[in-house]
């Protein structure tokens, strides 16, 4: 069981490097201390040294105020100089994170930020954006800031229920501080599909089918 489910993440690498090639360079992994991104990040190093791939990978976390640390072995921890009030705006956390993360990008001189978003995630986004922001968009799997950084989400092909079965095996733990704001959107499809009697499964994909097929990414490279 555990095979294919390796399989499946690393076929979800695969598929997104045979659109946007990325593999075997310098890489920046963004990492919260939840288990989306550990499993990204030790995915990543598994194949690299399988693969003898000369890159570097970097688990950067950036911490605002009450997450200043995670407990990710290696993690590089960067800390927001800014004096933040909380609760904090969605919009506003994510950009200030993505500037801290694209500076330490520049000085180590890497190109790609990698974020461990999956399937789960792009078909919530979706819907949320629909209902609450009146925007017919998800995430983007791949997006170029300024042509110096290229953020991409290689896990847009696989759910999270496998991302969680792989952490159960690797015996990885989420050590992420949890924010309020954000358990808003998390589970919104879970709740849609209870409601429409819908299997879950079956509408993630359907939603993500319509995402990819009419690239309804939104964020538009800058």
């Amino acid at each position: 069981m555990y095979k294919k489910i390796e399989k499946r993440l690393i076929g979800s690498l695969l598929k997104t490097h045979q659109k946007y090639p990325f593999l075997g360079e310098d890489l920046i992994v963004g990492v919260s201390g939840g288990i989306d991104s550990a499993v990204l990040y030790h995915l990543l190093s598994k194949f690299y040294e399988n693969n003898s791939f000369a890159g570097k990978i970097y688990p950067v976390h950036v911490g605002i105020s009450g997450d200043l640390k995670t407990t990710l072995p290696d993690a590089i921890n960067v800390e927001v100089k800014e004096d933040v009030k909380f609760p904090i705006d969605c919009y506003f956390c994510s950009r200030l994170r993505r500037h801290y993360i694209f500076q330490f990008a520049k000085e180590v001189g890497c190109k790609y930020v990698l974020f461990a978003h999956h399937a789960d995630d792009f078909a919530e986004r979706f819907l949320w954006n629909i209902f609450y922001q009146k925007k017919l968009e998800s995430l983007p799997v791949k997006r170029d800031y300024f042509g110096e950084v290229t953020v991409l989400r290689p896990f847009f092909y696989v759910f999270k229920r496998d991302i969680e079965k792989y952490a159960k095996k690797y015996g990885i733990t989420d050590n992420e501080y949890k924010c309020l704001v954000k358990n808003r959107v998390t589970g919104f499809v879970e709740k849609v599909s209870k409601l429409l009697e819908i299997n879950y499964i079956e509408l993630v994909g359907n939603i993500n089918y319509i995402i990819e097929n009419y690239e309804i990414y939104g964020e538009k490279d800058e």
